[in-house]
């Protein structure tokens, strides 16, 4: 009777993980198809003329900045969590993610860009989370099948992106600052329930000796660079993913420029993108491995 409430415990834990993701990734999603819209708007602001330097341009790096913040943070988070357990770096990720986005939400407001470029660079770092989600997914094995497991979670976080555009286009109605703040509500409500639902593994160094920092040093997950196998897939993968994020992130403007779509549009076909992911991850993945 043990294996089989092992399996119900971890199943529980999946589901809590998919939910907690799918939350966070709605709350990353929201402000998506807002940005392109404000930086190339035929009206010019103080934050979309900063320094007379061109508005493509402004919005390149602001939306640069982003996934910056997730490189670093995802390549020590992984130690941290070791150390600190996974349920507590998930908590402390999503609080920071929040106040991350709520500051985003008051530099668009007041129309302070360095500000501006510097929250989403916080909320980069805080984002790192998603290395958690799938380390606690991943420890879940054998009792969930671990590539089942990771599939699901990847599925579940487009089902964050497939939502959150279309939430994010219509709270442009109310402001533009509206739908980040909403996002930090999102993560803080992600917050407490992995905090009422998550369980803290058992494995992690409550005890090590290392500082934090000497923890990020020397756990860092560039060290494994090293590696020529590794470093073969770190080439392979870094490759796919910056076709991916160009494409990603320079359709809207495409769609902006050619087309005259407005946030809603571009969350259109955000949605029907990511609806193809989904289908994806869930069903031709693990088929596949």
């Amino acid at each position: 009777m043990a294996r089989p409430a092992v399996q119900s415990d971890a199943r529980h834990t999946l589901i809590a993980v998919m939910f907690v993701s799918a939350l966070s990734a709605a709350g990353i999603a929201l402000p998506y198809p807002i940005l392109t819209p404000i930086f190339l708007a035929d009206t010019q602001t103080e934050l979309t003329s900063y320094l007379d330097i061109h508005p493509k341009m402004l919005l390149g790096i602001a939306l640069a900045f982003y996934p910056l913040g997730v490189l670093i943070s995802n390549s020590f988070i992984g130690g941290l969590s070791d150390r600190y357990g996974r349920r507590r770096m998930m908590i402390v990720t999503l609080a920071g993610g929040a106040g991350g986005y709520i500051l985003s939400g008051f530099a668009l407001f007041i129309e302070d860009y360095p500000l501006f470029v510097l929250s989403r660079l916080f909320v980069g770092i805080c984002h790192g989370n998603g290395a958690i989600a799938q380390a606690i997914a991943a420890d879940l094995h054998p009792a969930v099948d671990r590539t089942r497991a990771l599939s699901l979670l990847d599925a579940a976080r487009s089902v964050g992106w497939a939502f959150g555009p279309l939430v994010g286009a219509y709270l442009m109605l109310f402001g533009a600052s509206t739908a980040f703040y909403v996002a930090g509500v999102m993560l803080l409500i992600a917050m407490v329930l992995a905090r009422l639902v998550i369980s803290e593994s058992a494995a992690f160094r409550s005890d090590a000796g290392d500082s934090t920092w000497r923890t990020i040093w020397r756990e860092n997950s560039f060290n494994l660079l090293g590696s020529p196998g590794i470093t073969r897939l770190f080439c392979v993968h870094c490759s796919v993913n910056l076709g991916l994020g160009a494409y990603f992130e320079y359709y809207p403007a495409w769609l902006v420029e050619a087309f005259g779509f407005g946030p809603l549009g571009i969350a259109y076909w955000t949605s029907a993108i990511t609806a193809a992911t989904i289908l994806t991850s869930g069903f031709a993945v693990p088929a596949v491995a």
